[in-house]
């Protein structure tokens, strides 16, 4: 008990003195003063996956074709690398 007054009395000493000091913190927040959060924004390009070769058979490994796919896009500046619905058999996305 004794050293948790101990340190409450240290935290307060430290708060007060860097009031004197002037150095007050600039980032107060609260429920009315909030940072702002800004949206992200996409490329409104589209590929499809199937494109480099990739297919929902159930069978065939598309790790390297849906790599293919989100590289060729962030080399580019963005966009979205559709998958569309199946069975797409694959590993690790990685890129």
């Amino acid at each position: 008990m004794h050293f948790k007054k101990l340190n409450l009395l240290v935290i307060l000493l430290f708060c007060l003195g860097l009031e004197a000091n002037g150095q007050k913190s600039t980032n107060v927040y609260s429920c009315r003063h909030l940072p702002s959060a800004e949206l992200p924004s996409f490329k409104t390009d589209t590929i499809n996956i199937e494109k480099f070769g990739a297919k929902a058979n159930g069978f065939t490994l598309n790790t390297q074709n849906i790599n293919a796919a989100i590289n060729t896009y962030s080399e580019t500046g963005g966009g979205v690398v559709l998958i569309p619905p199946g069975f797409w058999f694959t590993g690790p996305i990685v890129s």
